[in-house]
């Protein structure tokens, strides 16, 4: 393999990001169903927060 024939690293980094990409596709009764689900409050989670107020050990 020549020199030229060798993918940059702009290339490489490229196609591993286009591997981290996916269409879903959707009608419109399920893409309103999504909307609606994004949309609802957040349940509070008692042991996340619990979890998330706690000091890091390497802090």
């Amino acid at each position: 393999m020549e020199a030229q024939d060798k993918p940059t690293a702009i290339e490489n980094e490229a196609a591993i990001s286009s591997q981290d990409q996916c269409v879903i596709v959707v009608d419109d009764v399920q893409f309103s169903a999504f909307i609606t689900e994004l949309k609802k409050p957040i349940a509070s989670n008692e042991s996340l927060q619990s979890l998330l107020d706690r000091r890091s050990p390497w802090e």
